[in-house]
């Protein structure tokens, strides 16, 4: 019996809060936080995986129940999104939380640019550094698979390419 309210950790779109707020009008935003020694990648959309000494900013919410169904809806879950249970600090405090990783891992690959902007508002949004973003970014657009994930919700956007990645750097870089 899963007892709510429980703590949610997002670390790509859903670090952008107003879609928070649309997707799960009940969350309540609580701290940000990082997840020590994983790593931000991207393979067509945001997935973390474990990496010694990195670590993943993470925006940590208050959920109920429909939220976490309205979640579970977003994220595909079960079939690309899983979810896993991770400790971190809120508050002085550990603290268990899920967040949802990709089930079957696909390539890396760099993401629409609009979800990537999405992702940076939401860094914008928790006060975050850009570094792991930026690093994730690059890695991305370096390591190109083909078999990296394509959503259909920002089919809309380009995927970043190598002259996009120099632009968005160079901006992010000015701020």
């Amino acid at each position: 019996m899963t007892i709510y309210p429980k703590y949610y950790g997002g670390y790509g779109s859903n670090l952008d809060q107003s879609q928070m707020a649309a997707r799960c009008p009940a969350s309540k935003i609580i701290s940000g936080v990082f997840l020590l020694d994983w790593q931000l990648v991207f393979r067509g959309v945001a997935d973390i995986s474990p990496m010694l000494g990195r670590r993943v900013p993470f925006g940590i919410y208050e959920i109920t129940e429909e939220c976490e169904g309205a979640l579970d809806y977003y994220e595909g879950y079960p079939d690309l999104y899983t979810k896993i249970d991770v400790d971190v600090r809120i508050n002085g405090a550990v603290k268990s939380i899920f967040t949802y990783t990709m089930a079957k891992r696909k390539g890396v690959g760099p993401p629409f640019e609009g979800y990537f902007n999405v992702m940076r508002q939401g860094y914008d949004d928790w006060g975050f550094d850009y570094q792991p973003l930026i690093k994730a970014l690059e890695h991305s657009v370096e390591n190109k698979e083909n078999t990296a994930y394509v959503s259909e919700r920002w089919n809309n956007t380009q995927i970043i390419d190598q002259s996009i990645q120099k632009q968005i750097i160079g901006k992010l870089s000015d701020q």
